[in-house]
């Protein structure tokens, strides 16, 4: 998924991390709300399943509307919370997409869907050093995953995701950024020692930096839906 690139909940030290990073996004409050119904059951399910529906059709608008329905009925279904997420993060609004991921863990959402819409919503909200843990986080329990309402945005997407923020972190974070390229394309070849390596495409880059942007550049083209 083409955007300007910590789980289940017993993993209790990524919850501040997280709520953190939704305190400087402006919307955070990680108690359950007190109001708001309590209902849970088919008209429940059947809602957050209509949600899921439009928005697997890329209607993002009407899937947010089913949701909150869905929340109005059970304030403290994570289903929803997520499906609210994940609803914000492609109508472009990050600050809401963290909130509502954040609440989804907090719920304790038992897959990691929410986890991967969190590390994504970070990526574009420039907290490159979290989304890089919490899509490494993703990968060493599921090193295969995949989103389960689109499974075109996959593994390979965190992988890209890690490679895209390590750049933007520096010189430091190159290993890890070339680490995670090599994943996606074990013969890119690129060595930072070796100038004749700095080859992507037909095109010889001056720096290893820059090889290495314009590589995960192609590799964005190729793997973002």
């Amino acid at each position: 998924m083409k955007r300007e690139m910590t789980l289940p909940g017993k993993e209790s030290w990524i919850v501040p991390l997280i709520l953190a990073v939704a305190v400087a996004a402006g919307a955070c409050n990680t108690a359950p709300p007190e109001d708001g119904g309590g209902g849970s059951g088919p008209d429940v399910s059947a809602t957050i399943a209509l949600g899921w529906t439009a928005w697997e059709a890329a209607d993002y608008s009407t899937a947010f509307d089913h949701f909150e329905d869905a929340f109005s009925q059970n304030a403290t279904s994570a289903e929803a919370r997520n499906g609210l997420g994940w609803a914000e993060l492609f109508r472009g609004h990050m600050s809401q997409a963290i909130y509502h991921f954040d609440y989804a863990m907090y719920l304790q959402l038992p897959v990691f869907d929410a986890h991967l819409g969190m590390a994504i919503a970070l990526r574009d909200s420039a907290h490159y050093s979290n989304a890089i843990l919490t899509a490494q986080q993703i990968l060493e329990a599921i090193p295969r995953y995949e989103f389960s309402h689109r499974t075109s945005i996959n593994w390979k997407d965190l992988r890209l995701l890690i490679a895209a923020c390590a750049i933007r972190r520096g010189e430091d974070y190159f290993d890890l950024a070339q680490a995670n390229v090599d994943s996606l394309d074990p013969g890119n070849g690129l060595d930072p020692d070796t100038p004749a390596t700095w080859v992507v495409g037909s095109t010889t880059y001056d720096s290893y930096p820059e090889a290495l942007i314009k590589k995960i550049e192609a590799l964005e083209a190729v793997i973002d839906p």
